[in-house]
């Protein structure tokens, strides 16, 4: 999914997602604002959501706990 974004969008999602760079920090290294670097995250994860879908994956799934560690925090909260 992310090898189907533009440079600049790719670019963006790699420093804040896998680099785990501020906004802030992002604008400076790229030369841009921070709203260009915020648009182009969000542009980017929507587009990789799109093509993910796209692929037959449930997106929502992603990210959620496994049952057993969501069972496992029911029992610890009663």
């Amino acid at each position: 999914a992310i090898a189907t974004l533009s440079p600049e969008c790719r670019h963006a999602l790699i420093l804040k997602k896998i680099e785990g760079l501020k906004f802030k920090e992002i604008a400076a290294k790229l030369g841009v604002s921070v709203s260009t670097v915020e648009k182009r995250v969000a542009s980017a994860l929507i587009l990789c959501n799109a093509h993910l879908r796209k692929c037959g994956y449930d997106v929502s799934e992603f990210g959620a706990l496994p049952e057993h560690v969501k069972s496992e925090r029911r029992a610890m909260s009663k």
